[in-house]
């Protein structure tokens, strides 16, 4: 037989150990594919036959529409399967060719940015974001898997910050571990939306009401204003946080102390002898707003409430349980009458407003808080808003 011959029968063999490694890579393959499929067939829900992310859209739409009303019935129907699907199109709501899309559309021809606009549609990709911002707020408190990287959005993109505080208290207190940091950022802004987003659980944010205190630090009026009633609105559970406050080293942190308890006293009488006690306060502006507090608190002052009191019977619950109270107050009546008179003599329009009007509440006819009120009419713009202020205080006293 012939070398040629030979090699020819050689090559004609068989060969098993090349055929079983390529059946075996095919295999391989052919099972890669199909865990590929199956995973992405997992981490896309659907509902009726749609994936979800196709129903995103239609939740930026108007609640009253029919299509809305069929989206949000996919998120509920889903519930806790929706939510990486949510927060993937919270991150990045449009794939990297749609974004490119978007940036660059107005270099290109008009002829050509008309076709990939009508192919592309790109703004179907951007109602995603508020679609799946919607679709977190309809789940609630089943969507508080989402809280800590919600929060971390929150701090690493400015332009979502308002959209993700509007969502962020739906999700109940399991957002404020992350966002205590928030409360006390550099950047004002996201300061007073982290702030809005406690003041929005009420009661429930009480957990942060420690890092609300520290975040008066560096803060601006708006933002001390927010944190005033941010602490009135969580109730008894900030008494720890308001009385430290009244216990402050600086006037700042004792006058807002008794701003935020005007949201809590009714419940927290205990506390009356230290408000009484800051009607002496070395601070004008802590005087001022105690005196305000208490009269807004017990209106128990001016002509005729002595009578008013004797009139009820001994037993009167009301008289029975604030009697040792009523007691103290009187005390100190002639302290607060005092300092809301020095109140109408202070700088600026609303600390001699707000005098006033408390001596008003006390003595309808008071001469001075109505001449200083009259002061005020007669230097203010006849059509600004300060003058329509003061007015209303003097239509309180008939």
């Amino acid at each position: 037989m012939s070398e040629r011959s030979a090699n020819q029968q050689h090559a004609s063999e068989p060969r098993p150990f090349r055929r079983r490694w390529l059946m075996g890579g095919l295999l391989l393959v052919v099972v890669v594919l199909g865990v590929a499929v199956w995973s992405s067939q997992r981490s896309r829900p659907s509902y009726q036959g749609r994936p979800l992310e196709d129903y995103l859209a239609d939740l930026a739409r108007p609640p009253s529409s029919g299509s809305y009303q069929v989206a949000s019935n996919a998120v509920v129907a889903l519930g806790t399967d929706s939510l990486p699907v949510l927060l993937r199109n919270i991150r990045q709501p449009a794939p990297p060719h749609i974004r490119w899309f978007i940036r660059y559309q107005t270099n290109l021809p008009a002829g050509l940015r008309k076709s990939l606009h009508t192919h592309l549609d790109p703004y179907r990709y951007l109602n995603r974001l508020p679609g799946a911002l919607n679709g977190v707020t309809l789940l609630g408190t089943n969507a508080a898997p989402l809280a800590e990287d919600l929060v971390r959005l929150f701090g690493q993109e400015p332009r979502g910050h308002h959209s993700l505080a509007q969502v962020l208290p739906r999700l109940g207190p399991a957002t404020l571990p992350h966002l205590k940091p928030f409360l006390q950022h550099t950047n004002l802004r996201v300061r007073a939306l982290a702030t809005f987003v406690v003041h929005e659980l009420g009661p429930a944010g009480v957990e942060a009401a420690p890092e609300l205190v520290a975040g008066l630090r560096g803060a601006d009026e708006n933002q001390e204003r927010l944190i005033v009633q941010t602490l009135g609105r969580m109730g008894v559970g900030a008494l720890p946080a308001v009385t430290n406050l009244l216990a402050g080293v600086t006037d700042r942190e004792r006058r807002v102390g008794l701003k935020a308890l005007a949201g809590v006293l009714p419940r927290a009488r205990e506390l009356t002898p230290t408000v009484l006690a800051m009607l002496e306060d070395s601070s004008p502006t802590v005087r001022l707003n105690a005196a305000i507090l208490i009269v807004d608190w017990w209106p128990v002052f001016g002509k005729g409430a002595e009578d008013r009191l004797k009139a009820l019977p001994l037993a009167h619950p009301w008289r029975t349980q604030n009697q040792e109270v009523i007691e103290q107050l009187r005390r100190q009546q002639d302290s607060l009458m005092s300092v809301l008179r020095e109140g109408l003599q202070a700088d600026g329009l609303a600390p001699r407003l707000e005098s006033a009007a408390r001596l008003l509440r006390v003595d309808a006819q008071d001469e001075e808080a109505l001449r200083c009120l009259h002061d005020l009419l007669e230097k203010l713009d006849p059509q600004s808003m300060d003058r329509w202020q003061v007015e209303a205080v003097l239509r309180t006293t008939g």
